[in-house]
C-alpha cells in the first residue's frame, strides 16, 4: 500500500511540473559537480584587448599629429555639448542704437525718462521717475531716423531723455580731448564737472573739441541726452587719448580688467578685427589637442575679452608647422581649434553660434620651417573678433 502511495505522489509531481513548465533535475552521479542554472552558465571569454600599434618616436614637436582614428579614445577630450547643441541659436547682434536691456560684461546703465512735449533742454532728473534702463558700452549713433523705441523697455521714440552714469578707468595720465555730437541736446560730465554742453532742441550738431587733464585711475562719468520731437536723432562721443588718434569713446578702452587681459594676451587691433595669438605650447602638449590644465588662465582671459564685445563673430584658427604628413597636420589643426571653441562655450559662457573654427594645417606659415624657432612660431592658434561695420556718418561731423 505504501508503495502505491509513493508512485501516486511521484506521478502528481510529474504532472505539476509539466503544467508549470519546470523540469525535474537529474541527480548528479556520485562525485560529479552539481549542474549550474542557466543564469550561472559562463559566457564565452572576450577576445584579448590588443592595443593600438604605437606610433614612431617623435623627435620634433608636432611630428605626430593626433588623429582620432589612430589614437586611443580614452585620453582625448569628450565631444563638447557646444558642438552638438545650440546650432539653432544665432549669434546675438551687437547692441544697437543706445544700448540693450541686458547688462553686458562692459557696459554702463542709462536710465530712461519721459519728457513733456515742447521740452527745450535736459531736465532735472531728480524730479522725474525712471521708466526703465538700458546698458551701453559706447555712444555711436549718427544722425538717423528713430522710430523703434527701446525694445523690451518702452516704445517711446520722442520726448525722452537718457542719463548714463558710472565709473571709467583712465589707463594713463595725460590730456584727453573730447567731442560730442547730438540731435537734440547732450551734456558730458567728468568727475562732476561739465566738460561739453551741447544742450537744447536742435538738429545734428557737433561741439568744438574740449580738453581735460585726467590722472590714471577711476573717474566718474556721466552722459545725458534728450530727444525732442520725432523722428531725427543722434548721439556720438569721440575721444583722443594722449598720443593717439581720435576714435569713438568706448568703455572697453576704459575698463581696467579688460585692459589688463588685453595686455597679458598681447592683443592687437585694427579697423577690422581684434586679434589674439597663442603659441600652441601654451595650450597643448606636443602633438595633442587636449587642452593642458595650465592653459586655463589664458583661456579665462580670452573669454573675458570676448564677452566684453558682445555680438562680435569669433573665428578660431589652428595652424601647425610642416613637420609630419600634411593630412595629419590638417587634422591636428582642426582639432585644436575645436578644443578652444568647446572650452569657450562650456567654460567661458560664449554663445556657440558666435564661434566658427577652421584648421589650416601647415598651409599658412608666418615664419620659415627650416629652424626650430620658425617652426615654433608656426605652431599656433589664432582668435579673431570681427568688428561690425561702422554706422554711416553724417556729412557735417
Amino acid at each position: 500500500m505504501k508503495k502505491v502511495e509513493q508512485v501516486s505522489k511521484l506521478l502528481s509531481a510529474v504532472l505539476l511540473g509539466t503544467v508549470l513548465g519546470v523540469g525535474l533535475a537529474t541527480a548528479p552521479a556520485p562525485g560529479a559537480a552539481a549542474p549550474l542554472l542557466a543564469a550561472q552558465q559562463p559566457e564565452t571569454p572576450p577576445p584579448p584587448d590588443i592595443p593600438d600599434t604605437p606610433p614612431p618616436p617623435d623627435k620634433q614637436p608636432e611630428r605626430r599629429p593626433v588623429n582620432p582614428a589612430d589614437q586611443p579614445a580614452a585620453p582625448q577630450a569628450p565631444a563638447s555639448p557646444a558642438t552638438a547643441a545650440s546650432a539653432a541659436g544665432a549669434c546675438p547682434a551687437p547692441p544697437s542704437a543706445f544700448g540693450t536691456k541686458e547688462k553686458t560684461a562692459v557696459s554702463m546703465e542709462g536710465k530712461i525718462y519721459f519728457l513733456p512735449e515742447n521740452a527745450e533742454k535736459l531736465p532735472d532728473f531728480s524730479t522725474l521717475p525712471s521708466q526703465g534702463s538700458i546698458y551701453a558700452a559706447k555712444w555711436d549713433v549718427p544722425a538717423r531716423n528713430f522710430t523703434e523705441g527701446f525694445p523690451g523697455v518702452t516704445n517711446r521714440f520722442e520726448w525722452f531723455a537718457l542719463d548714463y552714469q558710472g565709473s571709467i578707468y583712465v589707463p594713463k595720465t595725460g590730456t584727453y580731448a573730447f567731442r560730442l555730437g547730438s540731435d537734440d541736446g547732450a551734456i558730458l560730465y567728468l568727475d562732476g564737472k561739465k566738460v561739453i554742453d551741447n544742450d537744447g532742441v536742435h538738429g545734428w550738431s557737433v561741439s568744438d573739441t574740449d580738453k581735460v587733464d585726467l590722472s590714471q585711475g577711476e573717474h566718474r562719468f556721466r552722459l545725458s541726452y534728450f530727444q525732442g520731437p520725432a523722428t531725427e536723432l543722434g548721439l556720438q562721443l569721440w575721444v583722443t587719448p594722449p598720443g593717439e588718434a581720435e576714435k569713438i569713446f568706448a568703455l572697453q578702452d576704459f575698463n581696467k580688467l579688460l585692459i589688463d587681459n588685453r595686455r597679458l594676451l598681447a592683443v592687437t587691433e585694427d579697423e577690422k578685427e581684434i586679434h589674439v595669438k597663442f603659441g600652441s605650447e601654451i595650450l597643448f602638449d606636443t602633438a595633442q589637442y587636449v587642452l593642458k590644465p595650465a592653459a586655463t588662465k589664458a583661456l579665462e582671459q580670452l573669454a573675458g575679452v570676448i564677452r566684453s564685445y558682445p555680438g562680435y563673430p569669433v573665428k578660431i584658427e589652428g595652424h601647425t608647422d610642416s613637420v609630419g604628413k600634411p593630412d595629419a597636420n590638417q587634422t591636428l589643426s582642426e582639432n585644436r581649434a575645436g578644443a578652444v571653441k568647446d572650452w569657450l562655450v562650456t567654460q567661458g559662457n560664449i554663445p556657440p553660434a558666435c564661434i566658427t573654427t577652421q584648421g589650416f594645417g601647415q598651409r599658412k606659415p608666418i615664419a620659415g620651417n627650416e629652424t626650430p624657432g620658425g617652426r615654433q612660431q608656426n605652431r599656433r592658434v589664432e582668435v579673431h573678433l570681427v568688428k561690425p561695420a561702422p554706422p554711416s556718418q553724417p556729412e557735417n561731423q
